[in-house]
């Protein structure tokens, strides 16, 4: 193999593993959107007016990866507390147990709303700052008490999305009836759902179970939670972080309903329509020209489609200068092969013996499970102690103290380069990288041996090179990144308030 750039390099043919994940990523995101799919062509279950199918396809997509055996090669079921939580189904009660627990601000009218979910940086992160934009005008909901949490340290005072416990009992007990028959009909007469030679109905049924009896009838109360808000508030519009995830698709049709324009933040990379497309809220805030043909070529009205910049990246655009001292890699890892992981890994760790002094962080992706792989290859590291292992940390102050930044395929390879961070991409395991696809244009330094890679990284922690690397991608970055004139989350804050989503 060699080291070089671009995307025109030859990589690895893919292990049969490689292969595996691509079928698999493909098979849960098909049954995901088909599974509860009727004869008629309509979502079979129903939760008051809401097509709970739908609003919680991007659950089914995690259930039904773990399946496909994608996730993880040694075993189907999530290993931490909350993916347990998850997969029973038991997720919805103990968030509606917490949420009762957030104190609670009071609820006026506001120009604005911001509902937040998710409670992940990418999620959270620009939907902090458009609601920390809007202030004082805003009112800000949350579905998660970790969101509240976060939200109060901004200084933004959060209206958790509970409804009492006594009509959360009696709500509950509606949507299950209901649930409870389609349930019984789709399990007498299931879909064929092949993988290969292999019909995975059987199983794919038995871990979407407890998605529809246990978690699916919490969308009445979520329902009637995000009605009162948005009764009580009555903004001009409102700003969500997903239509995708169930609470950000309740509240796209509620507002609908109430005459509330509603416009999703762009929050990653565009990678796959799974958690992006189809675009349900009347706008999307695209980061830029390249996120919006993304977005138009997946089904989009181009009038939907709004050009407003990344906030994530109006605060990244003042990162100060890469500090001087001994050099430090992040490595950002994300959700894939776990193969292509493990030798991703292995590769980062091994070329810190050919960079004395060298330091480097894992930082590892919140939203896959099972990354004890990690933690065994680190310790046997010939110097374990220059290395550093986080996950739910936050990115930016990394990029602050980093000298470079070591990608698979991932969004913070955009925003590296945003901190004015050397990227380079590490292949591994045969399986493409964000330089043969989304960042094809960007001609990112390409490695593939721990030799090559320590090389590259001793070259581009020098000021000269980095500032010559970056240089001659500062117009295709932009192209990618959108605008970076600090002034997104003031763009997305006037797209929300004064209704400039179109009839």
């Amino acid at each position: 193999m060699r080291s070089g750039t671009g995307s025109g390099m030859s990589r690895p043919a893919p292990d049969a593993s490689v292969l595996h994940h691509a079928e698999a990523r493909a098979w849960a995101t098909h049954w995901a959107q088909r599974w509860f799919v009727g004869p008629d062509g309509r979502d079979r279950f129903r939760v008051g007016t809401t097509d709970a199918g739908w609003a919680t396809h991007v659950e089914a997509y995690l259930l039904l990866l773990d399946v496909a055996g994608a996730t993880s090669r040694r075993r189907l079921t999530l290993p931490s507390p909350a993916g347990w939580l998850k997969a029973h189904g038991f997720d919805r009660a103990i968030r509606a147990g917490l949420l009762r627990r957030v104190t609670d601000a009071p609820l006026a009218p506001a120009s604005v709303a911001v509902v937040a979910e998710i409670p992940t940086p990418s999620m959270l992160g620009p939907a902090t700052r458009v609601a920390r934009a809007a202030h004082p005008g805003v009112a800000v909901a949350v579905a998660d008490p970790r969101a509240a949490r976060r939200l109060r340290r901004e200084g933004l005072a959060p209206h958790a999305l509970a409804v009492a416990r006594a009509e959360e009992r009696r709500l509950l007990t509606g949507a299950r009836t209901g649930l409870g028959a389609a349930w019984d009909a789709l399990r007498a007469a299931p879909p064929e759902m092949p993988l290969g030679d292999r019909d995975l109905a059987h199983a794919a049924l038995e871990r979407l179970g407890p998605l529809v009896r246990r978690s699916m009838p919490y969308l009445a109360p979520e329902t009637a939670a995000i009605e009162r808000f948005l009764d009580a508030t009555a903004p001009a519009g409102v700003a969500i972080a997903s239509d995708q995830h169930r609470i950000g698709r309740l509240v796209v049709a509620a507002a609908r309903a109430r005459g509330i324009r509603s416009v999703v933040l762009q929050h990653g990379l565009p990678q796959s329509r799974i958690g992006y497309l189809p675009v349900v809220a009347d706008a999307v805030a695209a980061w830029s020209p390249a996120s919006r043909d993304w977005f138009v070529d997946g089904g989009t009205a181009p009038d939907r489609v709004v050009v407003t910049g990344n906030p994530r990246a109006d605060a990244l655009a003042t990162t100060s200068p890469v500090p001087s001292g001994p050099q430090h890699v992040v490595l950002a890892l994300s959700p894939t092969a776990q193969t292509t992981n493990e030798l991703l890994v292995r590769d980062v760790v091994a070329s810190l013996d050919a960079l004395p002094g060298a330091r480097l962080t894992i930082k590892l992706h919140p939203g896959q499970g099972d990354w004890s792989f990690v933690g065994g290859i680190v310790r046997g590291a010939n110097d374990p102690g220059r290395v550093a292992v986080l996950r739910h940390e936050p990115l930016y102050p990394l990029l602050a103290s980093a000298s470079v930044v070591v990608v698979h395929r991932s969004s913070v390879a955009v925003e590296a380069m945003v901190a004015r961070r050397p990227v380079i991409v590490h292949r591994a395991g045969g399986e493409p990288t964000t330089a043969d696809l989304e960042l094809a244009d960007l001609d990112l330094r390409v490695t593939e041996r721990a030799l090559d890679l320590a090389a590259a990284v001793d070259e581009l922690s020098r000021s000269v090179a980095a500032d010559a690397y970056l240089a001659t991608r500062a117009t295709q970055l932009e192209r990618i990144a959108g605008p970076l004139d600090g002034r997104s989350t003031e763009r997305i804050v006037t797209l929300v308030r004064d209704g400039i989503l179109g009839a």
